[in-house]
């Protein structure tokens, strides 16, 4: 979301949060770092109609860091 010097009343917006520990609840296995680098991922690939889902968040870590099969 981009804020513009005109936007002056905040209560138009809505701003949701995603936390490594969001990432690490679908991932468990992954480290501080990649948890970060997925949310940098979902940001970078966010789209308007989609938004980031805990679907989205799996998708994009099992691209990111493909989970060790036995």
């Amino acid at each position: 979301m981009i804020f513009h010097d005109n936007d002056t009343n905040l209560q138009d917006y809505i701003l949701l949060f995603w936390h490594i520990d969001d990432v690490r609840r679908v991932r468990p296995d992954l480290s501080n770092k990649q948890c970060r680098e997925v949310l940098r991922q979902c940001e970078d690939c966010h789209e308007e109609g989609i938004g980031i889902s805990r679907d989205v968040i799996r998708v994009i870590a099992d691209e990111c860091f493909p989970p060790y099969m036995m």
